[in-house]
């Protein structure tokens, strides 16, 4: 075979690729120093790339046009690792396949609560693997091919056309249900493979509120309904959260097998427990095998503890901008130190950095089960204790804010699971094409995360500015005009679903007896102009600042009245970790008066389909303000 042309061994490699067979060129490789060097130790990219782009999307379209957004100098796409990357989806693809022996813990918590607090070392045990399966999915989201096209409709956004307004992009329906061809990509076809196998098992089960799944040679994990353990605090539970922020809950896939549990050990008084080892009760086989949870059950446990995290009045800070970022060191004006919730991290938060919590201080609270009905009353209603009139010192720049996605996530999983609830009435008034569960569908199908899925998303940015927007200064003041350009697929026709927890049920969140409403609303959004963006201290050059966009518009309907029209302004701008920060002020019916602020965040790259998820509260952030996640998506 040595004797064959380089050329031609390389295509055997290629084809061997296309073939789904990667064993076998890791196989090939090992037979003879000349092949291992002709396969690894090639001089340039060529042979990985095309071994590459036999099974997934070029990266390169969707790396160019964020360079093209951001006016980089640098060009990302000359460091893009195809050996590296192709191989990290092939092991992830291993992964994902990988059938893991689960079993089901029945009443078991306050037994495993001892054995579930590991620290950060036990925890790498299993991490790095979990880690590279997220990161891998993260990566295929972010270099799918963009959209080809996006339908400009012909609606204008002005309050005439909300009346007329679809529920959801047609295009982006047809896809999810498959009745329109599809738009080429392959990462959209191996991502809808992975995902409907589910997240791996050890990640999802973090996501139930009292639910515990015990999975073979992994760690115990006892969920809590506010826990704020060091899982919190891993990138493993960062980039998972953004994961399930960007793709929905997925639930765990039933097993071939389960393994039964027995139920515990009787307690003999009060607070004692029959068991000299608080695992013994538990290891033993029970007779009737436990059933695994379906599909509906583990929606429920997610929706109970997403629930608990959007609907905390604790969670609101002026350290958090009043929206769903990590904490921001600061000073108020009389020194005092302000944290994450003024003393603490925030429950669910990914460690409360900038905040004066220890490690630990909230776990004794968040762990114990029983809290006092009349605190948890108080928690859901009363914000804490945060004088609003207190400046930060220095005051938060954009650029400082990074997503909390622990508690993204939980907005998502909490309005999806309100939409497949919609209200009759409201379901009759949508097109007959669509329905509650339809649009959710459409909105989590993996097309809806590629760049320039949203409608009209291509047409304006065929008409930005061809000269850097940070030469074109035309004013003067803190906030200097700039030319810019629909960069984030604002102008347009939306529709928005905002919901509201309307009262505490004394049945711990026992879902017959949540109460929560929820409206979908159109809204007309439009650009009023563009200012500069703020400069990082550690940046020399503002060049590679996308300007910010300053919108207006109009939105129908309230709590009170489907006509009642409010006024709408705001900023989007580029903040930390790359994200695309929303921030809207809406008006008092009638007036310019402001009554309510939304801080929400892109759901994936610019002029995703998939909309903003955020959080929603009083425009003046009084003390005994709502709170409430939204969801809000470009229809056209």
């Amino acid at each position: 075979m040595l004797r064959i042309p380089s050329e031609l061994i390389e295509n055997v490699v290629v084809i061997l690729a296309l073939l789904e067979c990667p064993s076998a060129i890791a196989a090939l490789s090992q037979t003879n120093k000349q092949l291992f060097d002709l396969i690894y130790r090639s001089p340039d990219h060529h042979l990985w790339r095309e071994v590459f782009l036999t099974t997934y999307d070029d990266p390169r379209p969707s790396l160019q046009h964020i360079r093209r957004l951001c006016d980089k100098q640098s060009d990302p796409v000359d460091s893009f690792d195809w050996a590296f990357e192709y191989q990290r989806r092939v092991q992830c693809d291993k992964l994902v396949r990988e059938e893991v022996a689960l079993k089901r813990l029945v009443d078991a918590v306050d037994l495993l609560r001892e054995r579930s607090r590991l620290t950060l070392e036990q925890d790498q045990t299993f991490a790095p693997s979990l880690l590279s399966v997220v990161k891998t999915l993260l990566s295929m989201i972010g270099t799918s091919t963009p959209f080809p096209s996006s339908p400009s409709s012909t609606l204008s956004p002005d309050i005439s056309s909300l009346r007329n307004a679809p529920f959801c992009p047609s295009y982006i329906h047809h896809l999810a249900l498959g009745t329109q061809e599809d738009l080429g990509s392959l990462n959209v076809h191996t991502l809808e493979r992975y995902l409907d196998r589910g997240y791996p098992p050890q990640l999802t089960r973090t996501l139930f509120a009292r639910m515990t799944i015990d999975v073979e040679g992994s760690p115990p994990f006892v969920p809590g309904l506010m826990s704020a353990s060091y899982w919190d605090r891993s990138e493993t539970a960062r980039l998972f959260h953004k994961l399930v922020f960007l793709a929905g809950f997925r639930p765990i896939r039933e097993p071939l097998q389960v393994t039964p549990i027995s139920e515990p050990a009787s307690a003999s008084s009060e607070g004692d427990v029959e068991a000299a080892d608080p695992l013994a009760s538990v290891s033993q086989e029970s007779e009737t095998p436990i059933p695994f949870p379906s599909s509906k059950d583990q929606f429920i446990q997610a929706r109970v503890l997403a629930r608990r995290r959007v609907y905390d009045m604790r969670y609101l800070s002026r350290n958090r901008m009043w929206g769903p970022y990590l904490p921001v060191p600061r000073a108020n004006s009389r020194g005092a130190s302000s944290g994450a919730m003024g003393t603490r991290g925030a429950p669910g938060s990914e460690g409360g950095e900038g905040g004066d919590d220890e490690e630990g201080e909230w776990e004794d609270e968040d762990e114990d089960d029983d809290l006092d009905e009349d605190f948890l009353s108080m928690m859901m209603h009363i914000r804490g204790p945060d004088d609003t009139r207190m400046p930060l010192d220095p005051p938060i720049q954009p650029y400082e804010l990074v997503p909390d996605y622990t508690w993204l996530a939980s907005a998502r999983i909490s309005v999806e699971a309100r939409l497949k609830d919609v209200p009759r009435v409201i379901v009759a008034s949508l097109p007959d094409m669509y329905s509650s569960d339809g649009i959710v569908d459409a909105l989590r199908h993996m097309h809806a995360t590629r760049i320039g899925s949203s409608p009209g998303y291509w047409n304006a940015q065929r008409v930005q500015p061809k000269r850097d927007v940070a030469d074109a200064s035309k004013g003067k003041g803190k906030e200097l005009e700039v030319e810019g350009w629909d960069w984030a697929g604002v102008t347009g026709i939306w529709r928005r679903c905002v919901c509201c927890r309307l009262q505490l049920s004394l049945d711990r969140f026992n879902e017959d007896f949540v109460s929560e409403a929820c409206r979908v609303m159109p809204m007309a959004l439009r650009i009023s102009g563009y200012s500069r963006a703020p400069t990082p201290p550690s940046s020399t050059t503002n060049e590679s600042l996308l300007p910010v966009i300053h919108l207006e518009g109009e939105s129908i309907g309230t709590d009170t009245s489907l006509d009642d029209v409010r006024k709408v302004t705001g900023t989007v701008s580029v903040i930390g970790d790359g994200a695309i920060r929303w921030s809207m002020i809406f008006s008092v019916p009638g007036s310019d008066r402001p009554l309510w602020s939304s801080e929400g965040i892109q759901s994936g790259p610019p002029g995703s389909a998939c909309g903003v998820l955020g959080m929603w509260t009083g425009a003046q952030h009084e003390r005994r303000d709502p709170l409430g996640p939204f969801w809000m998506w470009k229809v056209a």
